[in-house]
């Protein structure tokens, strides 16, 4: 299922939109957003989406481009999938900079943006797999070789990301189960860690690329031995 997010300060092409994307995914989870400037603040704050539908101008004077500007060179995302919806068709050269999947005219044409959404699913199922996880209201994503390790802090489980670090309300065991199969593994009672990220083993303690030194115990030392040198070896 797709995350997607539509931006427009138009509720009738926010209802247009939304329809057709609906024809496309029952059960698809949108989320609206009327002004450029929240959309940017919540995807600064965490948020992701899989697409992003994005009105050209904005009545604050804001650009679509801008708000595609900022997710490609600001925050640094090259997978969220940009489509830009205007019935101007003036200046659509510098969209181009933030690298969209495409453009649609107003009025929508519910078959186009058909097969704009169905090459959006297969060009998202091609990326690494996300971690969801619920906080404050809201449901967020991470990608899995973005995490370096999960901490167990009390009743809050804290995500050390590369770059910044993420808690909410969790416990260890069910990000434990979560995680089955995957390249994680589990250390000791409080932690899990990426083995991607693994810098030094020893018996007792690994060290991670971000220097932060992580105690292996006794009964976890056997399980984390196999799957250190087995990372290693694979790769």
């Amino acid at each position: 299922m797709l995350k997607t997010a539509i931006c427009d300060d138009d509720i009738e092409w926010i209802n247009e939109i939304e329809k057709n994307v609906r024809a496309f995914e029952k059960d698809i989870d949108i989320s609206i957003y009327s002004c450029a400037k929240t959309l940017m603040n919540n995807l600064m704050e965490g948020e992701k989406f899989d697409v992003i539908f994005l009105d050209i101008e904005f009545p604050d004077g804001r650009l679509g481009v801008d708000v595609g500007n900022f997710i490609r060179n600001n925050l640094r995302d090259m997978d969220t999938q940009i489509i830009y919806v205007s019935a101007v068709r003036d200046n659509i050269m510098s969209l181009f900079d933030s690298r969209p999947l495409n453009l649609l005219p107003k009025p929508i044409d519910g078959e186009k943006l058909s097969r704009v959404l169905k090459t959006a699913h297969e060009l998202t199922d091609r990326n690494e797999r996300y971690f969801h996880y619920k906080a404050g209201g809201s449901v967020y994503r991470i990608k899995y070789n973005e995490i370096r390790y999960f901490e167990s802090m009390s009743r809050k489980i804290k995500i050390a990301g590369n770059g910044r670090d993420y808690e909410f309300y969790g416990n260890i065991t069910d990000i434990e189960e979560k995680l089955d199969g995957s390249n994680f593994v589990k250390i000791q009672r409080s932690y899990i860690i990426n083995l991607n990220y693994v810098k030094e083993y020893h018996s007792s303690y690994v060290i991670m690329e971000n220097e932060t030194r992580i105690s292996v115990s006794r009964s976890y030392k056997e399980r984390v031995r196999e799957a250190v040198f087995k990372n290693f070896n694979d790769n």
